[in-house]
């Protein structure tokens, strides 16, 4: 501790270490009394590094379980339990429905090119049918058929 004899010179001042005294000149004492505040200083600095660094650890340590929910939540299994899902399995749900959806799509042109054939079939069978009654008719009248087109025979006489 350093402390300024008034009484005798203001430029002497005593300093007192663990029971020992000694006067000092005015620039000593400065400097003296300076490295005492930088002291104290670092002293409050210290405090203040070492509560800063606690604080660091504590908020290291809650971006690491920040981190890892996170991770959870992007690539995990039911990360807030039952009925929720992670973002991978989302993704791998909508692929299913996606498949899901391409294989209706697929099964429903199939069905209909099924029905297409049935229209095409069922088609044909009423030409046919109406062909079979027709033909006999039509022949009988001097008619036939030849490439989807009626041809009429004509008879004509001959002399000689």
């Amino acid at each position: 501790m350093i402390k300024t004899d008034d009484q005798t010179n203001p430029q002497v001042a005593v300093l007192s270490t663990g029971g020992t005294e000694a006067l000092i000149v005015d620039k000593a004492a400065q400097y003296a009394a300076e490295a005492e505040k930088q002291a104290k200083d670092a002293a409050e600095s210290a405090k203040t590094s070492a509560a800063n660094r606690d604080s660091t650890r504590l908020s290291a340590g809650e971006a690491a379980k920040s981190e890892a929910a996170s991770q959870n939540w992007a690539e995990g299994t039911k990360p807030g339990g039952d009925g929720t899902y992670s973002s991978k399995e989302w993704a791998d749900k909508a692929e299913d429905y996606m498949n899901d959806a391409k294989s209706s799509k697929d099964a429903a042109a199939e069905s209909e090119r099924q029905a297409k054939l049935s229209e095409n079939a069922a088609a044909q069978s009423a030409i046919d049918a109406q062909t079979a009654v027709t033909e006999p008719v039509l022949a009988a009248a001097g008619v036939t058929i030849q490439d989807g087109k009626l041809c009429y025979v004509y008879y004509k006489e001959v002399e000689g």
